[in-house]
């Protein structure tokens, strides 16, 4: 962050913070920590992340900048990831989604005020005088009804065809795989690992999202086991799409979690 661009001062938006029922859903511990943590994100390059000198923190470097045990810090922040108020990027760094979007719109904002204010009342684009042409003959109107689309033939029939509905992306992913690619990198930040967003990783994630468990309920289980697994090189090797989601057990798994007061308070 060059000097010109770094300010000693950030927006607080207290009724924004009292309102957010996900981070309210959380200990006073852990939304003490995530205070700390919007704090250094705002002197961070690239800003909103947890960066600092370049590097990611670790846990016991992340306890000594806040002066508490390490144990705390790993389960306040388990607990913030679990309800959502952080989230990690492809390489597993913590950030913060409002500081991002802020800055995106200071920035839109500053470059709209160079080009001369607001963009929805410039005119930069030139506007066609004459409308779209439309048929008011009735002949017209039913040539038109009697066209066969380009893409069909005339042994398929109109309600065959795949309709994309407007203003819908049909190369947007669904819902189900946006979720579950989140919940993979997710993984791959907590376990510092490179599970790519393929067919095979993402689909017993997104079996277990269809059949009603959340996002948040994969990365409390994802949390939970890293905490129990990571330690055990054995172990370890189950940290894995696979096996944190497989059919039989997940629903057990998602059973172990602990409520959040038994969470916030475990050492």
């Amino acid at each position: 962050m060059s000097d010109d661009d770094r300010k000693p001062w950030m927006k607080w938006y207290p009724a924004d913070w009292r309102a957010d029922p996900k981070l309210r859903m959380c200990s006073l511990a852990a939304r003490g920590l995530w205070v700390e943590i919007i704090g250094y994100c705002h002197e961070a390059e690239p800003y909103g992340h947890l960066v600092i000198a370049g590097c990611a923190p670790s846990l016991q470097e992340l306890a000594n900048l806040v002066g508490v045990r390490e144990s705390a810090v790993r389960a306040a922040l388990d607990e913030l990831e679990a309800k959502q108020v952080c989230s990690r990027d492809s390489d597993g760094r913590i950030y913060s989604r409002r500081m991002l979007r802020d800055k995106a719109k200071a920035e839109a904002d500053k470059l709209n005020g160079k080009r001369g204010g607001n963009p929805k009342l410039r005119t930069e684009e030139k506007v066609e005088v004459n409308p779209p042409v439309k048929a008011h003959m009735p002949e017209a109107r039913s040539q038109i009804e009697n066209l066969t689309p380009l893409s069909s033939s005339p042994e398929t029939p109109p309600a065959a065809l795949d309709v994309v509905p407007l203003g819908v992306d049909p190369a947007k992913p669904s819902r189900l795989t946006s979720e579950a690619v989140e919940v993979l990198a997710f993984l791959n930040g907590k376990t510092r690992r490179h599970f790519r967003p393929s067919e095979t990783t993402l689909k017993p994630i997104r079996a277990r999202l269809k059949e009603g468990f959340t996002v948040a309920e994969c990365r409390a289980v994802i949390a939970r086991k890293f905490r129990a697994w990571s330690g055990d090189p054995k172990m370890a090797e189950f940290l894995r799409p696979s096996t944190l989601f497989g059919a039989e057990k997940f629903a057990q798994y998602v059973g172990e979690v602990p409520p959040p007061e038994e969470l916030s308070n475990a050492s």
